[in-house]
C-alpha cells in the first residue's frame, strides 16, 4: 500500500454557503430544508437538495450542535473486559440509543482505574450524555455534570448526586447458584473471578462466597484472572491441582472464564462434567449454547439494560434536578449440562 500523502490539499468540502449561492437561496434556507419539520415549501426544498447533491454537500453535525446545543451524540465508555468478553453490551447500547435517535461515540478504556486518564479527552466532544460501563470517580463524574453532561452508570452503582444506575442483580443471581450447587450436594467451591479490583466479578464472587459459607461448605477457593478464556483455563488446572482433586463444583464471574475452566476439566484434567465436577459460568454470551458446552449460566438482559440506561439518560436531560434512580433488571438462570443443579 503506498504511502498517504499528507502533503497535497484536500478538495475543499461543499459549504451551506456554497449550496445557497448555486441555488439562489440564503445560507438559512439551506439549513432549514435539510430539517425534516422546518416550514419550508416543498418546491424550494426539492431544489435546494437537488443543487447539495450536485455539490456532494452533507450538512456538518458539529456546527450543528454548536448552533442547536444539542449534538445526539452519548458517549458510551466500555473497558477492554465488556468489549472483548461481552460485546452484546455495545450492540444493545448502540441499538438503544439508534432508537432514540442519538449517535454512540465509544470511548475504550483499559480497566475500571484507567478511567480518568481517558476522560478528559472525552469532555472535548459536545456530548449530550455519558453512559459509563466502567467505575467513576466523584471528580470525573462532577468533571462531566460541571458540563451539563448527565451521566448513567451501566452495571455500575454510584451514591454521587445525580447519577443514576442500571444493573443486573449480580448478588443475587450469584447466591442462586450458590443455594441450587450446594442443594445438589457440593461442598468444596472454586471461584474463578475477573481482575481483583473489577466491581462487577467482585459484587457476584463475594456473594457466591457468602452465601456458600452461609449454607456450609467444607472448602471455598477463590482466585483472580483477567476474565479470559486461556486464564480461566490456567486457573482451573492450577487450583485443581492444588487442592489434589478436591474440587466439585466452580463459578466462574463470566462465561469466557467458564469455558477456558470447562475445555481444561475435560482435555487436561480427565474430568466428567458435570458427573465428576460442575461448572456454572455468569452472562450467557453465545457461545454458552453451543453444543460443544452447553454452559450453565446466568442470563443478564443486555437489551432491557440497555434500553433502561438510554430511558434514564432521557429523563434527565429533561429534568437535571430530578431525583437519582437505580433500576435492577432481574437475571435468569438457564440451566444446561455443565453443572448438577439442586433447583
Amino acid at each position: 500500500m503506498p504511502p498517504i500523502d499528507t502533503a497535497s490539499p484536500r478538495p475543499a468540502r461543499a459549504t451551506s454557503y456554497d449550496v445557497a449561492l448555486a441555488a439562489g437561496v440564503a445560507q438559512s434556507t439551506v439549513s432549514r430544508c435539510f430539517q425534516k419539520d422546518s416550514p419550508i415549501s416543498p418546491d424550494t426544498r426539492a431544489h435546494v437538495l437537488a443543487v447539495a447533491e450536485q455539490l456532494n454537500y452533507r450538512p456538518n453535525a458539529l456546527a450543528r450542535s454548536l448552533i442547536l446545543g444539542r449534538s445526539e451524540a452519548v458517549g458510551v465508555i466500555v473497558t477492554k473486559y465488556t468489549l472483548r468478553y461481552n460485546p452484546d453490551v455495545l450492540f444493545a447500547l448502540g441499538e438503544a440509543l439508534a432508537a432514540a435517535n442519538s449517535k454512540l461515540l465509544l470511548i475504550t478504556v483499559e480497566s475500571d482505574q484507567a478511567v480518568h486518564e481517558t476522560l478528559g479527552r472525552a469532555l472535548d466532544f459536545p456530548l449530550d450524555g455519558l453512559i459509563s460501563c466502567a467505575d467513576l470517580s466523584a471528580v470525573d463524574i462532577k468533571a462531566f455534570q460541571q458540563h451539563d453532561v448527565p451521566v448513567v452508570l451501566f452495571n455500575r452503582h454510584s451514591t454521587a448526586r445525580g447519577v443514576d444506575c442500571v444493573a443486573t442483580d449480580n448478588a443475587n443471581a450469584s447466591k442462586r447458584i450458590a443455594m441450587a450447587l450446594r442443594e445438589a450436594g457440593h461442598s468444596r467451591f472454586l471461584c474463578i473471578g475477573g481482575p481483583e479490583d473489577a466491581p462487577v466479578s467482585r459484587a457476584r464472587i463475594d456473594a457466591f462466597v457468602e452465601e456458600v459459607q452461609r449454607l456450609g461448605a467444607i472448602r471455598v477457593n477463590a482466585v483472580h484472572t483477567d476474565f479470559s478464556y486461556e486464564e480461566g483455563s490456567s486457573a482451573m488446572s492450577a487450583a485443581y491441582r492444588r487442592s489434589n482433586g478436591e474440587i466439585d463444583a466452580v463459578f466462574c464471574a463470566n462465561d469466557q472464564t467458564a469455558l477456558g475452566a470447562l475445555d481444561t476439566c475435560r482435555f487436561n484434567l480427565g474430568l466428567s462434567v458435570p458427573e465428576n465436577i460442575s461448572i456454572v459460568g455468569f452472562d450467557d454470551v453465545p457461545d454458552a449454547s453451543r453444543p460443544t458446552y452447553m454452559l450453565t449460566t446466568v442470563r443478564q438482559d443486555v437489551r432491557q439494560l440497555a434500553s433502561e440506561a438510554v430511558r434514564m439518560l432521557a429523563l434527565r436531560l429533561a429534568d437535571p434536578s430530578r431525583r437519582a434512580c437505580t433500576v435492577i433488571v432481574p437475571s435468569e438462570l438457564i440451566k444446561r449440562e455443565s453443572a448438577n443443579l439442586g433447583l
